[in-house]
């Protein structure tokens, strides 16, 4: 509508052509979610639109599901799903996939000390893991909750990665 003021997505792409034909009404984009990828925000903020988005949606689902996928590929869950699956009972008697502790081990969190990536090792920390995150600044924000946690680590890319 012209009248509209506010649009509201919920991880849906807003080409570029659709922001330009807004009205001059319409102030407000929101993604009722944590990401921007879907927006076009330059081109919002030149026609005047500020755009925002709700940073601690689902934080906590998110973090619960990457610890489970963890988990998952630490126990070869998928794999032994599959052969369950295709009627293969054979993993029952002698194991063909290798089970992994993940205590003592790492978690990388890429960009990973804001709201989602601290939810993650809220979790992964009592489950034993060292965190390591590597981040642009090369440090954790001041008065991050982990800043002097010994078993949270920020490190460059490439060493995350090497890890």
């Amino acid at each position: 509508s012209s009248n509209a003021e506010i649009i509201i997505t919920k991880e849906m792409e807003v080409p570029l052509s659709a922001v330009q034909k807004f009205s001059s009404n319409v102030k407000l984009m929101c993604e009722a979610g944590t990401g921007y990828n879907n927006i076009p925000i330059d081109d919002a903020r030149t026609k005047g639109i500020l755009v925002c988005n709700i940073p601690t949606y689902s934080t906590e689902s998110v973090a619960h599901m990457v610890i489970t996928y963890v988990m998952n590929f630490s126990a070869a869950i998928f794999q032994q799903a599959k052969m369950l699956h295709e009627g293969n009972q054979s993993n029952f008697r002698v194991f063909q996939h290798p089970i992994y502790e993940i205590s003592n081990k790492k978690i990388g969190l890429i960009g990973g000390s804001g709201t989602i990536g601290t939810a993650v090792a809220d979790v992964a920390l009592p489950l034993g893991m060292e965190i390591l995150i590597s981040s642009r600044s090369g440090r954790l924000p001041k008065g991050h909750k982990y800043e002097n946690n010994d078993r949270v680590k920020v490190v460059p890319l490439d060493e995350l990665l090497a890890s």
